[in-house]
């Protein structure tokens, strides 16, 4: 029961993205951002162990707020001017990358380096500026991203979505059928590494597919490299927050989805991964050419 639940609302969610990618204009888009974004921070609020809830309040006004600036700034440009513009976005980036190198490493040795993590409320509500603002700038900026065509940008995000749900399902089904060797037993009890294989050999397909039917004007090399990295980012985040989310003992961020739990539950992997690939695409390589 609880499988076809999920499969109903997996199908639900792919139905939505693409309406909202594909059909819809930009305002629906930027609402149904702000949307996922404040969701995304009232479940962190409980995974930072925020206690009460007019604290939890104050921090979700305050990071929409911010990220309210923040679109009103990126709808000024477009983005290969704003790459012209504002170099400090790719030192945010980079910082951010930092951070990220930081809860990976308290992941593999959790739980010897999570004192860190408990130190204060203050670390842990600070560390949403380095994990999920990245993500939803980058949602925002690529969607702005009109280069070959109108709904190229759109094409871009919803390629991404689909390895790395295409990763997860597959380290799912993989790992129920064939898992034996536990991955980071600590963190994940569920991780195995069989899993992990199958779900990097489900997402190369997609990879794969989506290169021979539509990205097959772009050079092989900087889509097959960057698109292999962010998957394996992703396999780190989704790691990276069940590691969170054990230090607040819970198990689902929330219940906002049937089957699958919170918001958090399904951006994880997505928080690593499409930033990784936005980096590495127009920081790194330039271009698509």
């Amino acid at each position: 029961m609880l499988l076809k639940i999920r499969l109903i609302s997996t199908l639900f969610l792919f139905i939505c993205i693409i309406s909202i990618l594909f059909y819809f204009n930009n305002n629906v888009f930027l609402y149904f951002i702000v949307a996922i974004f404040a969701t995304s921070i009232w479940e962190w609020s409980n995974i930072c162990k925020i206690k009460h809830n007019i604290y939890k309040i104050l921090y979700l006004f305050s990071s929409i707020s911010f990220f309210y600036l923040i679109i009103k700034c990126l709808e000024r440009y477009s983005l290969t001017s704003l790459f012209e513009i504002n170099i400090y976005l790719k030192y945010y980036f980079e910082i951010s990358f930092i951070c990220w190198m930081q809860f990976i490493i308290m992941t593999f040795f959790y739980p010897k380096f999570s004192y860190f993590w408990d130190k204060s409320v203050f670390i842990r509500t600070m560390s949403s500026y380095f994990i999920f603002f990245p993500f939803f700038i980058t949602i925002i900026l690529l969607y702005q991203y009109n280069l070959y065509s109108c709904n190229f940008g759109s094409w871009i995000i919803f390629y991404l979505i689909t390895c790395i749900c295409f990763a997860d399902i597959g380290a799912y089904v993989f790992g129920k059928i064939l898992g034996k060797h536990k991955l980071f037993l600590m963190v994940s009890p569920n991780k195995t590494l069989e899993g992990v294989i199958g779900g990097i050999f489900l997402s190369f397909i997609s990879i794969y597919l989506f290169y021979k039917y539509k990205f097959f004007y772009v050079n092989k090399f900087i889509f097959f490299i960057s698109s292999f990295i962010s998957v394996f980012f992703g396999i780190l985040g989704d790691l990276v927050m069940s590691m969170f989310k054990r230090k607040a003992n819970i198990k689902d961020s929330g219940k906002i989805i049937p089957g699958h739990g919170g918001i958090l539950d399904r951006i994880d992997s997505l928080s690593f991964s499409i930033p990784i690939f936005f980096y590495l695409i127009f920081f790194i390589f330039g271009n698509w050419s």
